[in-house]
């Protein structure tokens, strides 16, 4: 441990209707925050990603746990081959992800 007190999240990337509306900047319904929905989302570019790949395709979205699970003081997203195997294989190039660690970044959102 790092000695932080925090949820790690590790799921995969989120490609459900309500994560794309707010990708793309749309809202169905006029609907604003609720507990679990994601909070930012990271996108994937650089020249390691497989174009053919759409954008929405490219994009992580990342919700922290709900409040009241726990004594965390911060919720963490961890990035790599370890968390999320299938969608990376999907994005990078085989060279670039023979270059991406297992844990290759955290996010840590309070």
């Amino acid at each position: 441990s790092n000695g932080h007190v925090g949820r790690e999240r590790t799921s995969a990337p989120d490609h459900s209707p309500a994560a794309a509306d707010l990708a793309t900047g749309e809202q169905s319904g006029g609907s604003s925050y609720k507990e679990g929905d994601p909070v930012f989302f990271l996108e994937v570019c650089g020249p390691g990603v497989q174009m053919k790949v759409p954008t929405e395709r490219r994009r992580f979205a990342f919700a922290p746990s709900p409040e009241g699970e726990g004594q965390e003081l911060y919720s963490s997203l961890i990035i790599g081959r370890a968390h999320q195997l299938d969608f990376w294989q999907e994005v990078l190039s085989p060279d670039a992800l023979s270059t991406l660690s297992r844990q290759h970044l955290e996010v840590q959102t309070w």
